[in-house]
């Protein structure tokens, strides 16, 4: 029986960007009870592509991220304010060209590599309409609802237990937040952490 195994593929934002993110992170931990912020054991990052792949074709998921390398060299990526949703509070960047070339590239390359395989939880998901009919679609024929059109770079850095709790942490964060720029100084795979974390790199890869 083929096994497969879950691959998150990340954008590494420079220490600017973490240290902006993990003190917002901070000035939103004690607003309620939460499940979890960025720290030592949940690491900065934004979300490329994520999907399941049979074990067989891991090492060829490796040479397609680490070809990046021969392809992309550091980029800037610009914020474009917060976001809340399901909990979630976080960080929203531009889809800028150089942003959108690599995440088309990465789903593109990878996709073929699932040979055609969904995650368990998918199927039920949608049958029960928990995504709209573009990321059901998405879902079917990328494994992955946020991609191409649909696709969002942001980068989380709390989550608490409920939404409305995390809407007003949001709102009460917009005061202070100030839009910057930094920059894409890496990629890495890593394996998912509880809610969407990551705690944990396979391959890390820095650009030029």
């Amino acid at each position: 029986m083929t096994k497969f195994k879950e691959l998150r593929i990340v954008l590494l934002p420079d220490e600017k960007i973490q240290n902006i993110a993990s003190k917002l992170a901070m000035r939103a931990s004690d607003c309620g009870e939460r499940q979890f912020k960025l720290d030592k054991t949940h690491i900065p990052h934004t979300t490329i592509y994520n999907a399941e792949y049979p074990i067989k074709n891991l090492t060829k998921i490796y040479s397609v991220i680490k070809n990046c390398l021969n392809i992309y060299k550091q980029f800037p990526i610009i914020s474009e304010g917060l976001a809340s949703g399901w909990g979630y509070v976080g960080i929203n960047f531009q889809r800028t060209p150089a942003l959108i070339s690599i995440h088309e590239f990465i789903v593109n390359e990878a996709n073929l590599l699932r040979e055609g395989h969904l995650r368990d939880k998918y199927n039920s998901d949608i049958k029960n309409k928990l995504y709209t009919p573009g990321e059901a679609q998405n879902i079917k024929n990328y494994g992955y609802p946020y991609v191409f059109g649909l696709y969002r770079p942001h980068m989380n850095f709390i989550k608490f237990d409920n939404e409305p709790l995390g809407f007003k942490v949001m709102k009460e964060l917009e005061k202070i937040f100030a839009n910057f720029k930094g920059y894409v100084q890496g990629i890495a795979i890593a394996e998912k952490g509880e809610y969407g974390s990551v705690s944990k790199f396979v391959r890390k890869y820095m650009f030029r």
